[in-house]
């Protein structure tokens, strides 16, 4: 840590505390049109982030700000950009809530690919996998964005905290061009992971040349009225973000979750009995640490068990604020598979949803809802290929069941079924 600025921030006699995240990354950026590099662009990022805190009122409130810190930054600026953060804390008046003490701390690493790999051998490897099912030309990659970090983070506090950790991040947005008969689309779509999976990239680019191909056989979407839906991979993500949210202790405390341990988390006694674990370290997660930005030491914690509600998680300050053990923010979730197979749901009529515009889901009310832009129309047996529409519903609904898959399917920091079916949701055509 900079002498200077802890010097600074050890001599200010109105700072109750401090948390200083610096993070020093190595990254490599390359730009491709079709198959052919248009731009590699190597970077080296030192970000420092400062948070102050002071208290008003005899310790009733407490207030913070944050700042970014510089190399380039003169001893002078640094004080007085410190000051400016310490005046502005003091507009603030939060309920008051102690920040972390220190902990024993074992460092834990996951291993990694790209931890035995240079960026330029491992951004190479990435290519030939993004490319390897790449070989017609009526679909392909037409461009393509890949991000590679390495990155290591120290957190220190005024408490006596000192935690280091690596982690890798990979980010890759891509476009795909699909065309027949005179008719083209593109999909655009990304994906983000800490360890390189060869096999995941091949089949995630495969299954979305078939997306595209498929969509161009589409026709539109009939005016269903209602109709038993399955969501699929990142809509599924994106769903079970409910109960993440109504878990929190934030939202508890914002009174816009009224979730309770004992309770049960579903209403409909005919969904499948839902089990929700938070698990800081995925392999192959991007979001996997041993440790939150507050300096608390993350653990696995079940939040849903059963269906019934096990445990309230959240940050240091909110966890104080409802008198609740703190889990720290952990972002990586798995939940429990299902019984019932892919092929057993697509049994009767049932509208199944490969790809949407942007699916929405209300992480208060539990409404949900987005436009189609392919889907599959399973019944009697056949199937019909659509576009355009829309479903609506809301996860509180009675008549909405949810059933989970026995497949299962990783995506960053998910993990948990491919496909949930959900009973009696409303379609509109177009």
């Amino acid at each position: 840590m900079n002498k200077y600025l802890k010097n600074i921030l050890e001599a200010n006699k109105e700072l109750i505390g401090w948390k200083l995240k610096d993070m020093q990354t190595q990254s490599t950026e390359v730009f491709l049109v079709r198959k052919n590099i248009n731009m590699i662009r190597n970077k080296k990022v030192h970000d420092m982030e400062l948070t102050v805190y002071t208290e008003s009122e005899n310790g009733k409130y407490i207030g913070s700000a944050s700042i970014f810190l510089y190399d380039t930054m003169t001893e002078p600026e640094i004080k007085d950009a410190v000051n400016d953060a310490i005046q502005s804390s003091k507009l603030v008046k939060n309920e008051y809530y102690s920040i972390a003490q220190p902990q024993e701390f074992i460092p834990v690493k996951l291993d990694s690919y790209f931890d035995h790999k240079n960026n330029e051998q491992a951004v190479k490897d990435i290519m030939d996998a993004l490319y390897f099912k790449d070989t017609r030309q009526d679909v392909y990659i037409n461009s393509c964005e890949i991000f590679l970090e390495k990155t290591q983070k120290i957190l220190f506090n005024s408490k006596g905290i000192e935690y280091r950790e690596d982690f890798n991040k990979c980010y890759i947005e891509y476009v795909i061009t699909a065309s027949s008969n005179g008719d083209e689309i593109e999909l655009i779509d990304k994906m983000e992971f800490s360890d390189f999976n060869k096999t995941f990239i091949e089949n995630m680019i495969e299954d979305k040349f078939e997306i595209a191909m498929m969509r161009l056989k589409s026709v539109n979407t009939p005016n269903l009225v209602s109709c038993d839906v399955i969501l699929r991979d990142d809509a599924v993500k994106d769903f079970f973000g409910y109960y993440i949210y109504k878990t929190n202790a934030m939202a508890i405390y914002e009174k816009t979750s009224d979730f309770m341990v004992g309770k049960d988390a579903i209403k409909n006694k005919l969904s499948d009995k839902l089990s929700i674990t938070l698990d800081p370290y995925i392999a192959g997660s991007t979001f996997s640490s041993q440790f939150d930005d507050d300096g608390v030491l993350l653990k696995k914690t079940q939040i849903i068990k059963d269906g019934v509600v096990e445990k309230i998680w959240g940050n240091l300050r909110f966890s104080q604020y409802i008198n609740t053990q703190c889990t720290g923010n952990i972002s990586n979730f798995c939940v429990a598979s299902g019984k019932s197979s892919y092929k057993e749901m697509i049994c009767g009529k049932v509208l199944e949803i490969h790809a949407f515009s942007d699916f929405q889901l209300d992480e208060v009310t539990g409404d949900f809802g987005g436009e189609i832009r392919l889907a599959y129309l399973h019944e009697n047996g056949g199937m019909k290929v659509l576009t355009g529409g829309s479903i609506s519903g809301n996860i509180n609904l009675e008549e909405c069941a949810v059933i989970l898959s026995k497949e299962t399917v990783q995506i960053n920091n998910y993990f948990g079924p491919k496909y949930i079916k959900l009973t009696n949701v409303s379609v509109t055509g177009e």
